[in-house]
């Protein structure tokens, strides 16, 4: 593959499905520490510091990918989902129908509990920054991720009331339907289940227990809050004025995106542009937060290779400040990560307040 032009986000050979398996499936450990179980660990350590809570959640996520919601949805009553690829709708319209075939995000080993995670923060001090710097709280998310993504909204479903999730690829949104009506073929989130039971303390021997009838309930249950707390999933064209379209959201009280940009976005300047209509979909007094992939080329799908936005921490502060957000938090760390598949030497958590509409 090497000295061939890299395919872009939107390109047919795009298979948000196989995304999903690729960097987030329950047999992938390497990708699965530092894309799922990181991600929905630091989602619950910005949102589980007592302040933290909310009805609404937007959703903007490159792919179909539900591991993030299975925490979300323990905060956020709503979630709307958004997207411009027909694929991720599809694969998510699967996912919450139940479809078969649908990506599978229930069956993964639990790592830890909820206590030891906060023992953990406590003991790192890193509760207490948290409890001080961010004070991220309300009724509304809105999501944009890369890929038909829900593990992260497993924690967030639990602070807010209503999840938006947005996506520019048809095919996630695809993908989210088929997940949210629980549609054949729809991608399988049963691991996220897991981690977030885990991440809530609720334990038990992942060996003795599968297969029985309180597991399947417990695992089911965690899948079953988040298609509850999305009400909506939403084509995202950052290339239009009004990127959605005829449908008016009202600002919400916090954004998260994971992974999107990078992968969607071609050069610094279409990130900005579409960084600055994304980041108005927040209240003044409302948050974002950003995970964030630095320093990347590419990642590999199938046999094809797509390019990656190369930016770093430096880049997202000026996009920051320029569109009205002072930073609450910003952790930045050395990819751990030792693959041919992927290309990128930082993982970035940031969160932001937003200060004043610009």
């Amino acid at each position: 593959m090497e000295g061939r032009k890299h395919k872009h986000y939107h390109d047919e050979e795009f298979d948000h499905h196989l995304l999903i398996d690729t960097y987030a499936g329950r047999d992938k450990t390497d990708t699965k520490e530092e894309l799922v179980k990181i991600t929905m660990q630091k989602i619950f350590q910005f949102l589980s510091s007592g302040i933290v809570k909310g009805e609404t959640l937007i959703d903007l996520t490159l792919g179909a990918a539900f591991c993030h919601l299975m925490v979300l949805a323990d905060f956020f009553k709503e979630i709307t989902i958004l997207d411009s690829s027909d694929k991720a709708l599809e694969e998510t319209k699967k996912w919450l129908n139940k479809d078969p075939g649908a990506v599978d995000w229930n069956s993964f080993s639990c790592w830890e509990s909820k206590a030891a995670v906060l023992l953990e923060l406590k003991a790192s001090g890193t509760l207490g920054r948290v409890r001080q710097r961010c004070t991220v709280k309300g009724e509304t998310l809105i999501d944009l991720t890369v890929a038909p993504a829900f593990s992260h909204l497993m924690v967030a479903a639990d602070f807010f009331k209503e999840i938006f999730i947005l996506d520019s690829s048809d095919s996630t949104l695809n993908e989210t339907e088929k997940w949210l009506n629980k549609e054949p073929g729809a991608v399988d989130w049963s691991h996220a289940a897991h981690i977030s039971c885990g991440l809530k303390g609720i334990r038990w021997r992942s060996e003795q227990c599968r297969g029985k009838k309180q597991d399947s309930e417990l695992l089911d249950a965690e899948e079953e809050k988040v298609r509850r707390t999305v009400k909506h999933f939403l084509k995202w064209d950052p290339t239009n004025d009004n990127p959605l379209g005829s449908v008016v959201l009202p600002q919400a009280d916090c954004a998260i995106s994971a992974w999107y940009f990078e992968a969607s976005c071609k050069d610094h300047e279409s990130y900005r542009n579409s960084f600055r209509k994304f980041s108005s979909l927040v209240k003044v007094g409302g948050h974002l937060i950003l995970f964030a992939l630095f320093n990347g080329t590419y990642y590999t799908i199938g046999d094809h290779r797509f390019s990656m936005l190369n930016y770093n921490e430096d880049v997202v502060k000026e996009v920051l400040q320029e569109n009205g957000y002072t930073t609450v938090i910003s952790e930045v760390y050395e990819s751990k990560l030792n693959t041919h598949l992927v290309d990128y030497g930082k993982i970035g958590y940031i969160v932001a307040r937003k200060e004043r509409e610009i």
